[in-house]
């Protein structure tokens, strides 16, 4: 039980994340990503909502002609909401939304985008479905986006375009 409320959907799950594409408003950049992302902990909110709780390790680079930053790491906890699809039978499709992740970046400047400082937000979003022996594999595809929600100047964002992500409940 997850105080007391309703027992917990799984302990852990383990994701890995590739993409990337081109940088939002900019002609001039693409993005690449590489993400490790760990549900730590997950609760089976309603007939319709799972939180999931979790912390991912990503490393983004750019391809930017004369840029002075090329590649960073970022490091988030972030909390996660999975609906079922409307059309899905069961929760195995779904759409999730990760929104006002704390996050830490190694360096302010990505490519030709700039952030006012270290913390930042991650948000992301995008679609899934659940297979394999009891439901234990996951495949995903997303959006990802890295701000300071306007907490400082500047604030350009940062994007994966396209992530692929493959995950396992343990």
């Amino acid at each position: 039980m997850w105080f007391g409320l309703v027992p917990a959907v799984s302990a852990s799950e383990w994701m890995l994340a590739l993409g990337g594409g081109p940088q939002l408003h900019t002609d001039k950049q693409t993005n690449r990503a590489i993400a490790l992302d760990a549900h730590l902990l997950s609760h089976r909110y309603s007939a319709v909502q799972t939180w999931h709780l979790g912390f991912s390790a990503a490393h983004l680079s750019a391809h930017t002609p004369d840029a002075e930053n090329n590649a960073l790491w970022a490091l988030s906890i972030y909390p996660q909401l999975n609906l079922p699809l409307p059309w899905a039978k069961s929760h195995d499709a779904f759409f999730y939304v990760r929104t006002l992740a704390p996050t830490w970046i190694s360096e302010t400047r990505l490519g030709e985008r700039k952030q006012g400082n270290h913390f930042v937000f991650q948000s992301q979003v995008g679609v899934g479905f659940r297979f394999g022996e009891q439901n234990r594999w996951s495949a995903n595809l997303g959006y990802r986006h890295y701000s300071n929600a306007g907490l400082d100047e500047p604030n350009e964002g940062m994007d994966a375009t396209l992530l692929l992500t493959l995950g396992r409940r343990l």
